[in-house]
């Protein structure tokens, strides 16, 4: 059992990094793109700039709050932010693989609407 949980933390970071090189020229992601931005970039880069991060996030949670129900604190404070990203890294299992919808299942996760 522990065998299998390592190779599957190996291979989960491993695709992080592998996805790292897509994002290498980047300054930053928009959130008019978050529909077509994978997790794995977007955990990326909000490693590498949490402003962008925390940014991206808020216009994300804006524009899925249009279609979706979501009832985050929006906006995000950058430790808001900071705990939606480390959701979503704590359990690559449940990613989508698409940002947006991770973004929004993790925000369901942390604050759920009452």
């Amino acid at each position: 059992m522990l065998s299998r949980m390592g190779d599957f933390l190996v291979k989960t970071v491993s695709a992080f990094v592998l996805c790292g090189g897509l994002i290498a020229g980047m300054s930053s992601v928009r959130a008019a793109d978050a529909a077509d931005t994978i997790t794995a970039n977007y955990v990326l880069q909000c490693q590498k700039d949490q402003a962008a991060c925390q940014a991206f996030t808020n216009d994300a949670l804006r524009t899925l709050g249009q279609s979706r129900k979501i009832c985050a604190p929006v906006p995000l404070s950058r430790e808001q932010a900071n705990q939606l990203v480390a959701w979503i890294v704590s359990r690559p299992q449940q990613a989508s693989g698409h940002a947006d919808d991770d973004i929004a299942t993790a925000a369901g996760a942390l604050w759920p609407c009452k």
